[in-house]
């Protein structure tokens, strides 16, 4: 059905040809930083008075570095920050790098050396199912040698200590006949207790972090022993575990239940979240949102807590936070729970003065075999975090169109294109709605309307746009 040429004056002239709804960043390879950092006005930066830390570690994952194709910049930039900080130590979740090769894990280890010189804080690296590497011999010799982890340390485990507090990480499974939980067993004497140990591995333990829906749990590898089962024994494990590449602006990152886990993002390329519009694996209509947010974790330890910040690369050399650092408890599960959290969350909300803007066009989709259609584009700024409401990463876009005494509704699933960058780089959204295949025939009028929606699915008020004749 053609759109009116009433509709048409109130929603813009109609253009003809492809509209560029979200720039994509230049790619991979950057200047180089010399780790001076410049003061920012975003928020996050400020210190909160604790009690004295006890421990301070980087933590990233999904380097995927190559000599023919990525450079290891971003890394450098986290690193710089973690040098900043004063950190203890550095974990590694896996896949440094992307074609498993001995050259682009020295690229990594070559960074750790240009910012920290020969005084590396202590490495710990588990390899990821990139990292191939060769046979078991090659791998336990680029762990040794390569990443500095000594002799103790095995191609299929290692344990060790950092200023008293336990290490424990296993690599990707080639061996399955390997039992980490005996592992963990034969080194009871130093995990059981009170006191939080770290464990790590590449895949996220099943149904914990990022929720039970996320791609790249240990459940999807065949013969895998899981940790989701075995970390049940050891309430004060705090697991990270990368894989996924699922964005860390998301309040699902955290985990606690049996013991804690913690999603770790990705340096190279993020994720985004699966059944939307815009996602990486979504319709035909629209373009994918960004997938470049790189970032790294900060962990800090307090007696009865730990302080998890979160960064992101991309936009400046020094790093932003992405959000609020989590001030996560020790101990029992109690108010971090998934359920608990999302019934105490308030649900997001637009800014006064929000507005939903909406035009038509001709245009052709994201699947450019299709040819040319008639398209509604719906654009509404983001809903920030303010007043204790978190920030909306997801949005519910629905097309309202009268018919008579009924109304039909076309409801769609977006994310806000950068998600996965800070705040203020997040500012604005696009829903399409293609007029012959989503929109019924008849009907006299048609609207849209935009509700903000919480990681854990709480909508917030929707805004509306004005309504359009047919």
């Amino acid at each position: 059905m053609m759109l009116s040429k009433l509709v048409l004056a109130a929603c813009g002239a109609m253009c003809t040809g492809v509209v560029p709804l979200y720039a994509q960043p230049e790619l991979l390879f950057h200047a180089p930083f010399d780790g001076t950092a410049v003061a920012s006005s975003r928020p996050g930066r400020g210190d909160i008075a604790r009690a004295e830390p006890r421990l301070k570690f980087g933590v990233c994952s999904d380097l995927h570095l190559s000599t023919a194709y990525r450079g290891p910049q971003f890394f450098e930039r986290a690193l710089w920050w973690w040098k900043r900080e004063g950190v203890d130590a550095i974990v590694i979740a896996g896949d440094i790098a992307d074609c498993g090769d001995v050259d682009s894990c020295r690229m990594a280890t070559n960074a750790i050396t240009r910012v920290f010189g020969d005084d590396w804080p202590k490495l710990m690296v588990i390899l990821g199912n990139h990292d191939k590497l060769g046979d078991a011999k090659v791998r336990r010799d680029v762990l040794r040698n390569v990443f500095r982890m000594g002799e103790e340390t095995d191609e299929k485990a290692f344990f060790t200590k950092v200023k008293g507090y336990s290490f424990v990480g296993r690599s990707w499974p080639r061996d399955t006949s390997f039992s980490m939980a005996a592992f963990l067993e034969s080194h009871a004497a130093d995990l059981k207790g009170p006191r939080p140990f770290v464990f790590v591995q590449h895949p996220h333990p099943t149904g914990t972090c990022h929720g039970p829906y996320v791609w790249g749990q240990e459940a999807e590898t065949a013969g895998l022993e899981q940790a989701a089962d075995f970390l049940k024994a050891y309430p004060n494990a705090v697991a990270f575990s990368g894989h996924s590449h699922y964005q860390i602006c998301d309040e699902r990152t955290v985990w606690k239940g049996d013991f804690i886990s913690v999603g770790t993002g990705s340096m190279a390329n993020q994720g985004t979240l699966p059944g939307r519009e815009n996602s990486s694996n979504g319709g035909l209509v629209m373009p994918a949102a960004e997938a470049c947010g790189v970032c790294a974790e900060l962990v800090t330890f307090y007696d009865r807590e730990m302080r998890i910040q979160r960064h992101e690369f991309w936009t400046r050399p020094e790093g932003d936070p992405i959000g609020d650092d989590w001030w996560v408890p020790f101990g029992e599960a109690g108010e971090w729970t998934f359920e608990r959290r999302a019934a105490d969350s308030l649900p997001p909300a637009f800014l006064r003065g929000a507005e939903v803007k909406v035009r038509g066009y001709t245009g052709t989709l994201r699947d450019k075999s299709s040819g040319s259609h008639k398209i509604w584009e719906v654009s509404f700024p983001t809903a920030p975090a303010h007043d204790g409401r978190p920030r909306a990463i997801d949005y519910e876009v629905t097309a309202v169109v009268s018919i008579f005494d009924c109304e039909w509704r076309s409801v769609k699933r977006v994310l806000s294109p950068h998600y996965g960058r800070t705040a203020d780089i997040d500012t604005s959204a696009t829903c399409l709605f293609v007029e012959d295949e989503k929109l019924p025939a008849g009907g006299q009028f048609v609207f849209f309307e935009v509700r903000p929606i919480s990681p854990f699915g709480k909508a917030g008020e929707p805004i509306r746009s004005l309504r359009f004749y047919r």
